[in-house]
């Protein structure tokens, strides 16, 4: 097996160095049709290339693709050379894509690797607003997994604030014992003249 691999590669090099689009073609055909096996040989070869590959491109073709198990999606994403946050048509960032496509875990795995949950589309849609138009697209299970994703982020995001708000508290709080403190030392001190 192992030189039937590097044969494959030696081939997929020469393509490559031949004419770089159509190599590109070939990949994206191999990542369309899902093919894990030539998906990740063409990497293996891109990354003996210097990575020549446009990897926003495939993420992108790789969503359609994914629904938990598509393992092309997980090598694209594995491989970390695709832009999580880079928009494309309509202003469509790939999170806008897979909520778009019905794919609820391309989104989870996306929001999870970084894509953001704030950025808006040309139609000045977020990730959530875009989910809740297109609620119908999904099953509850997959509906509810991914607006959780999109909201507990969006929680934790604020969260930051809150607990600032809540440590702002404590130290008014804190300095309120401070004065307390210094009035019964001022009544405790008065007392003893």
């Amino acid at each position: 097996m192992g030189a039937k691999l590097n044969k494959l590669k030696s081939k997929g090099l020469a393509k490559l160095a031949e004419d770089p689009s159509k190599f590109q073609e070939q990949v994206v055909s191999a990542v369309e049709s899902n093919d894990e096996k030539k998906t990740k040989i063409f990497m293996e070869v891109d990354k003996n290339a210097n990575y020549v590959l446009n990897y926003d491109e495939l993420l992108s073709l790789a969503i359609t693709n994914y629904d938990g198990e598509g393992a092309v999606f997980d090598l694209i994403m594995a491989a970390g050379k695709a832009d999580v946050n880079k928009a494309g048509e309509g202003g469509n960032t790939p999170l806008h894509q897979a909520i778009n496509a019905g794919k609820a875990a391309a989104g989870v795995k996306l929001v999870d690797a970084g894509a953001s949950v704030a950025t808006t589309n040309e139609a000045g849609q977020t990730p959530a607003a875009l989910l809740e138009a297109k609620k119908g697209d999904f099953s509850d299970e997959d509906y509810n997994s991914l607006n959780g994703k999109l909201s507990g982020d969006a929680a934790a995001a604020s969260g930051g604030d809150d607990a600032a708000a809540g440590d702002a508290a404590a130290d008014d709080a804190a300095a309120g014992d401070a004065a307390a403190d210094d009035a019964a030392a001022d009544d405790a001190a008065a007392d003893a003249e």
